[in-house]
């Protein structure tokens, strides 16, 4: 009775959350399920770092840090259904990806389940930084056969803070790759996103790539879907890098309104 969670992996501190991974170091957090449940109000998150303050994940020295193949099938929530939640209440969410090091959240996957929102992927930090040959992949994630009275998210980046850029530098690269929703509804007034991207400024260079890649929405209905949504309010700046959307797939779907590649640049 009364507000209820279900939570699979929680990452909970009084004050601040931090994940420092060094010198050929691993942490994954994979393979991580919820199924056949139904949470009567609120949340049902499957990895969740929502009660920090401030998180940092510092990611160095040919390390590695993966959230994947983690999934919810056939589950109900009223209010928020997804496998990753890597947000904080505050807005303070600090990734640092530097020397040969890999950020990884690939294979999440929402199925046959209904809720007011649904998000694969919510990651919502406050700043970014990938260096040094490091790379960032979010690839092969999903929705199918669900059901959501407000919006539908299989790629959720937002990035909170309007003064902090995302930089990736020093032949880095950040590829978002295969996400896929198919046969599933929206049937508020929100909308259905693919990949949802958005920060203050981008900054690529020194032969840095940033991919968004194999983005496909097929037999699907909402008021407006996005296959590829990307916001920048401040501003692109590339060096001798590359910024690519490619291979994006619109198919048998019913909306108001649809936008296979959306790219809005706002500079004030």
């Amino acid at each position: 009775k009364g507000t209820s969670y279900l939570l699979v992996v929680l990452f909970q501190g009084t004050t601040a959350i931090a994940i420092s991974l060094a010198n050929n170091s691993f942490m994954s957090c994979n393979g991580n399920s919820a199924v056949s449940t139904t949470v009567s109000s609120e949340y049902l998150h499957v990895i969740d770092t929502r009660s920090a303050g401030l998180i940092n994940f510092d990611i160095r020295g040919r390390s590695q840090l993966q959230f994947n193949d983690n999934y919810v099938v056939a589950c109900s929530a009223s209010v928020h259904i997804s496998t990753l939640a890597l947000t904080s209440d505050v807005n303070r969410l600090e990734l640092n990806v530097v020397d040969h090091s890999l950020f990884e959240l690939s294979g999440n996957e929402i199925r046959n389940s209904s809720s007011k929102d649904l998000l694969v992927v919510q990651f919502e930090p406050s700043s970014a930084t990938i260096s040094d040959r490091s790379a960032t992949v979010i690839g092969s994630n999903e929705v199918s056969a669900a059901i959501a009275s407000n919006s539908i998210y299989v790629i959720s980046w937002i990035f909170q803070g309007t003064s902090s850029p995302f930089t990736v530098s020093g032949q880095s690269s950040i590829h978002v790759l295969h996400t896929t929703v198919s046969d599933s509804t929206v049937k508020g007034v929100a909308s259905m996103y693919g990949v949802a991207f958005s920060a203050a400024s981008l900054s690529l260079t020194g032969n840095s790539t940033f991919q968004i890649a194999n983005t496909s929405i097929v037999r699907t209905s909402a008021p407006i879907i996005w296959a590829v949504n990307c916001n920048l309010q401040t501003g692109l700046s590339m060096i001798n890098s590359t910024l690519s959307f490619a291979d994006t797939l619109l198919s048998n779907c019913s909306a108001t309104s649809s936008y296979a590649i959306y790219v809005g640049l706002l500079v004030s």
